[in-house]
């Protein structure tokens, strides 16, 4: 059987697909990183790295050994997850505000221990000069380490304590580059050797503010009344339900939810975004997975839509993964609950840098900067509570 086997892929090989079942080249994979790093973060029970690939001839692989374990990681993991999960609604005051120090103190200890090694490899020791575009930087974290945000890591507490004056800036990625997120080099390749189609309708609307036996969510239809105005034209689906959804995807080039997203740790293909018949009738990342399109931009302003269970965050088994594999090539999601009313302010922001304040068609070319320095600004205004600003993620090239 195994010589059969051997013979059937030599055949395949010699008629006309030499590369079948071969490993990809390293100068093919390297070539992905021509916009930017790409920074593969691992941990073992033996060792802990970053690999960082860049489009280099003599070193496209470059190794950065990480002074920590395994064991630490799912303990800072750990304290990650205790915080966002002791923010439930009816936290009092001090129990908030002992949370967001909390994460806030992950997020050093991320800086510390993971990114700052890393940026200081790619020689980014403080942030861009003015006049220059921003740097790039595509994170792929591996297995624990998916459930912690690369893109929010570092001491955010320098803007505060005066030590912006630093001659490297504030301590923090998002202070020296745009970061985005891969779950695979083939993703990354296929999202950027696809063209998406023109002469479809421009954008897709999705609000649900009341859906049934969920909280209410008023920012919902503020987020999309103000998304509409910087969109003309855009299609606002008044009381969306699946069949309607699924049908009108593919026939737009943006889509923009605000919603309830509502994760199944038990089986993630059944995690949902939450629309007006989601309870007889779910709109499921296996739904959205079987879909084939070709648009530019996914805008997920709902909950948890980039987390999975654990032996599934390298398959990238969420919504944010199922919009990105049916065809979306920007996918923004989130990493956790989100405030209602942040999320709506970071959208607004965020459609506002991508169509220059409504005065041009959406460019989804931007989508990375702009939710960059959306998130910056709404950093500015609330440091301490990173759970408003650093929920957000961008998937694609």
């Amino acid at each position: 059987a195994h010589q059969a086997w051997i013979t059937a892929v030599d055949r395949v090989r010699e008629n006309g697909f030499p590369d079948f079942l071969r490993a990809p080249p390293i100068v093919e994979l390297a070539a992905q990183a021509a916009a930017g790093p790409v920074v593969f973060v691992s941990a073992s029970p033996t060792r802990c790295d970053a690999l960082i690939l860049r489009p280099q001839r003599h070193r496209p692989v470059q190794v950065v050994s990480l002074s920590l374990t395994e064991n630490e990681i799912y303990q800072q993991a750990n304290r990650f997850a205790g915080a966002l999960h002791s923010l439930r609604p009816d936290a009092d005051t001090g129990s908030v505000d002992l949370a967001q120090a909390e994460i806030l103190a992950v997020l050093g200890w991320m800086w510390d221990a993971i990114t700052a090694p890393v940026l200081a490899a790619l020689d980014l020791t403080g942030p861009p000069p003015v006049t220059e575009d921003w740097p790039r930087i595509w994170w792929c974290p591996l297995g624990i380490l998916a459930f912690l945000p690369m893109h929010a890591a570092g001491h955010h507490e320098d803007l505060s304590s005066g030590a912006t004056a630093r001659a490297d800036g504030p301590r923090a990625v998002l202070d020296r580059a745009v970061s985005s997120y891969v779950t695979s080099l083939r993703g990354l390749a296929y999202a950027r050797g696809h063209r998406p189609a023109t002469g479809r309708g421009c954008a897709l609307i999705v609000p649900v503010p009341d859906a049934p036996g969920a909280l209410g969510l008023p920012g919902a239809a503020e987020e999309a009344e103000a998304v509409s105005r910087l969109i003309p034209g855009a299609l606002v689906l008044p009381s969306p339900a699946r069949d309607d959804v699924l049908a009108a995807l593919p026939r737009h080039a943006v889509a923009h939810f605000a919603c309830h997203g509502l994760t199944d740790m038990t089986d993630p293909s059944a995690s949902m975004l939450a629309l007006r018949d989601y309870e007889t009738s779910p709109l499921t990342v296996g739904d959205i997975s079987a879909l084939r399109v070709s648009a530019n931009l996914a805008y997920l302003s709902a909950c948890e839509t980039h987390i999975t269970r654990q032996e599934l965050a390298d398959e990238g088994v969420h919504m944010s993964g199922a919009f990105h594999l049916a065809g979306f090539q920007h996918v923004i999601g989130t990493l956790w609950r989100i405030s209602d009313h942040s999320a709506r302010q970071i959208a607004v922001d965020f459609y506002a840098g991508i169509t220059k304040n409504g005065t041009e068609p959406p460019d989804a070319t931007r989508t990375a900067s702009s939710l960059h320095h959306a998130v910056r600004r709404m950093r500015a205004r609330h440091p301490g509570s990173p759970t408003l600003w650093a929920a957000h993620t961008h998937t694609g090239p």
